[in-house]
């Protein structure tokens, strides 16, 4: 089961400057467009791709987050 959130959808969540964990496993839509969102966020430690679009070129983009 998957979702249909883009990185359009994940730019509502820039305000939350203490996220630590994001989960966005099955988010077939989440494309490399998301890291630099997902790379906004000072504090996230956790990062779930599985599922998602996000190429190995961008998760190399997410260095000092753990991608699982």
């Amino acid at each position: 089961m998957g979702s249909n959130v883009t990185h359009k959808g994940l730019a509502h969540l820039s305000g939350f400057s203490n996220l630590k964990v994001l989960q966005l496993n099955g988010c077939r839509g989440m494309t490399d467009e998301a890291v630099k969102i997902i790379r906004s966020f000072p504090q996230l430690t956790d990062v779930y791709l599985l599922g998602t679009s996000v190429t190995v070129q961008g998760r190399h983009l997410l260095s000092g987050i753990n991608i699982r």
